[in-house]
């Protein structure tokens, strides 16, 4: 019974002073496994302490209001109360029991049900921090007593869906000097190489008709649409800017509302001065796939650590893939007289990863780190361009994403590592007969969550190039389109 509901985050604190009052819940029928205490429940928002009638309990995890409504952590609370709650990381639902009768919560409903009957509140149940929370006014199904509320609260706010219409990059950091084409490769005043890219309305109305055919066909998953810039639209001349926003707006104005935006370059922009994107690749940067991915989380309601709490393991000197590209030409020499440190965070989780190649993660091919320090090359990153990865976390949240990616979410995808307690990395130009690939067979994403891993959370990571019908097509596959 899982439903789509955008997940939430923590805006602000606020003193809250709620009146001595019973939390009345507006349920229908009859009320079940109720109580008869008739005792009053003192909670402060500001100490994890409650009372029953003057006596101290403790909560594991702090309540906060949402929509005017104070959420209450439903373990802690239920089991001082005679309950035994258990969770279903899979289905989102928790059965929780007394000594003759069960009722059943569910993640991001509004109801709770018996095998009899149903009942119906104005707010749904919420999981944070793999914590189930339930509106005050449900207390009443599990007990007579009066909630009393006073104190500080953590105010949580439902996101909304970034549509990136006060977005935009000015003309701070754009180099200035010459660009010089080689082989369809622009080397810009003697720094830096870079690709002319951009977004054509035709190809952002086609893309986020695939986006929307993926959220339509998994209806129980959050699809979550990161789509990045490249190097030119921050640093590149003004002969070769293209406006990537205006296109990445357009797919974003596009997309159904079952399908959460991810506005990247409004976290990327502000740190525009770091290295976001190598000089010498066609990639962004880990530090640079840092920041979309921290825009990420905060669109999911979660946080990820700062960056300078992740330990470090660089290489010096590094030359990436446009060396291929302007072997022989004068652009060679300005790659390397600008070699350049590649940044490599490692994760602060520790976590088992393989490559598999089948959909059913029967044939394993070999294990996979999400940082293979013994390579000097972008493909430092998960290993590189794989059918499908998976990695088992120490997290313990119970949430389990895929990724749906092209070469530029390989650095995305190091850092999903530290949120999930499962992560999936497709390929979608590995399966369904795209790119040589057709002997590793099928690769539905209806068929995986239904028969292999129900994932709560899809994102599809794209740059220019997956805008293209190639790409589009590759994607569309995975549903079967």
């Amino acid at each position: 019974m899982k439903t789509k509901k955008h997940r939430i985050h923590i805006k602000r604190k606020a003193v809250v002073m709620i009146v001595v009052a019973a939390i009345v819940a507006g349920v229908i029928g009859t009320v079940a496994l109720v109580t008869g205490r008739n005792k009053t429940v003192q909670i402060t928002g500001s100490t994890l302490a409650y009372y029953i009638d003057e006596e101290q309990y403790v909560f594991n995890s702090e309540p906060y209001i949402c929509d005017m409504s104070v959420y209450l952590p439903v373990e802690d609370i239920l089991s001082v109360y005679g309950y035994t709650c258990v969770m279903d990381d899979e289905s989102g639902v928790m059965s929780i029991h007394d000594e003759d009768s069960t009722i059943y919560m569910y993640k991001d409903k509004n109801v709770l049900a018996t095998d009899e009957d149903t009942f119906t509140y104005k707010l749904p149940v919420m999981r944070r921090g793999g914590v189930m929370y339930m509106p005050s006014e449900m207390f009443a199904q599990f007990s007579r007593d009066e909630l009393v509320f006073a104190g500080e609260f953590k105010f949580v706010e439902r996101p909304y869906r970034d549509l990136m219409e006060d977005t935009y990059i000015d003309d701070t950091y754009r180099m200035d000097g010459d660009a010089q084409k080689y082989n369809g490769v622009y080397v810009v005043d003697n720094k830096a190489a870079m690709e002319l890219l951009y977004y054509p309305e035709n190809n952002c109305t086609s893309y986020a008709k695939v986006i929307n055919s993926l959220a339509d066909a998994l209806p129980d998953v959050q699809v979550y649409n990161v789509v990045v810039p490249t190097m030119t639209e921050f640093y590149g001349p003004e002969e070769l800017y293209t406006d990537q926003i205006a296109g990445i707006k357009s797919i974003y104005k596009k997309l159904n509302e079952n399908v959460m935006p991810v506005n990247v370059v409004k976290e990327m922009w502000p740190h525009a001065d770091e290295h976001l994107y190598f000089a010498t690749d066609h990639h962004w940067t880990q530090r640079g796939a840092y920041y979309a991915y921290r825009a990420f989380i905060k669109a999911k309601g979660e946080e990820i650590a700062d960056i300078s709490e992740f330990p470090q393991d660089n290489i010096e000197n590094f030359i990436g893939s446009w060396s291929y590209s302007l072997d022989g030409t004068p652009g060679e020499s300005v790659l390397i007289e600008n070699a350049e440190t590649m940044e490599r965070f490692m994760p602060i989780v520790d976590y088992k990863g393989a490559v598999y190649l089948d959909m059913y993660l029967k044939d394993r091919w070999r294990e996979s780190k999400v940082i293979v320090t013994s390579d000097d090359k972008y493909t430092t990153f998960i290993g590189g361009d794989m059918p499908v990865i998976k990695y088992t976390t120490s997290v313990k949240n119970g949430e389990k994403a895929v990724i749906v990616k092209e070469s530029f979410g390989n650095a995305f995808a190091t850092w999903a590592i530290n949120n999930y307690e499962e992560v999936y990395i497709i390929d979608p130009r590995q399966w369904n007969g795209f790119g040589g690939a057709s002997d590793r067979g099928e690769f539905n994403l209806v068929k995986f969550y239904n028969e292999v891993c129900q994932f709560d959370d899809l994102i599809v990571v794209s740059y220019p190039g997956s805008a293209t019908q190639t790409m589009r097509n590759a994607i569309s596959k995975l549903v079967g389109i």
